[in-house]
């Protein structure tokens, strides 16, 4: 219930916002005006405390143990595979990690990364149009960290809604239309994982990097 409020309020504050934004386009002396700025004081204001609260929220609900990251993905993706030969899609899952101990006895928070795997093959399973291709997989960067990467092919997203689902406000259409998405950047920007995404008419790919380095017990 705390979540869809937050996302509630999110809405709102993006809402006006654009509305803010608006009048100022229209009438540009209002930038001149002592009570425009108070305006603008107060709303940045309150989406510096929306941000805080989040934060808050988000931390307090972070359970990091020692998990198996690659257990878990394997399991994922079996619970995947009888959905994909109704969907009539080609799933493939490959585990590519040429370091798997950096997964295998993992500090981290087995929920939020299920989380956010699971939301981004439904994303591609149910949400893009076109889809006949998954592709699931984990595999190790040049520095001793660890990618998990979704990719897809099917409609590609647009070059605008790449760019703003980057931003910290997300509108209510976006939201809608990408929530498994910006679930899983929003559960990255809590467990400090790397997110990237990138779309064009061939494939669209989305990468977690998980920072092992420091946390993994090798």
């Amino acid at each position: 219930d705390l979540g869809n409020l937050n996302q509630l309020v999110r809405n709102e504050l993006s809402a006006l916002s654009a509305s803010i934004q608006l009048l100022l386009q229209t009438n540009p002396s209002l930038s001149e005006q002592r009570q425009w700025t108070i305006i603008e004081e107060d709303y940045e204001h309150l989406h510096h405390l929306m941000t805080m609260y989040e934060n808050y929220r988000n931390n307090f609900h972070v359970k990091n143990t020692y998990i198996d990251v690659v257990n878990i993905c394997e399991k994922i993706a079996f619970e995947f595979q009888s959905l994909a030969s109704e969907k009539h899609i080609d799933f493939l899952f490959e585990n590519k990690m040429t370091h798997p101990q950096l997964l295998h006895h993992y500090f981290g928070d087995a929920e939020k990364i299920e989380d956010s795997v699971i939301g981004l093959l439904k994303q591609a399973f149910f949400t893009i149009p076109g889809v006949t291709y998954v592709k699931f997989s984990l595999h190790n960067t040049v520095s001793p960290n660890a990618i998990i990467h979704v990719e897809w092919n099917g409609t590609m997203i647009a070059e605008t809604d790449l760019q703003d689902l980057k931003q910290a406000q997300i509108s209510k259409y976006l939201y809608a239309k990408y929530k498994e998405i910006i679930t899983a950047k929003q559960i990255a920007d809590i467990c400090n994982f790397d997110f990237s995404i990138s779309s064009s008419e061939e494939r669209t790919y989305v990468d977690l990097g998980i920072p092992t380095y420091e946390k993994a017990n090798v």
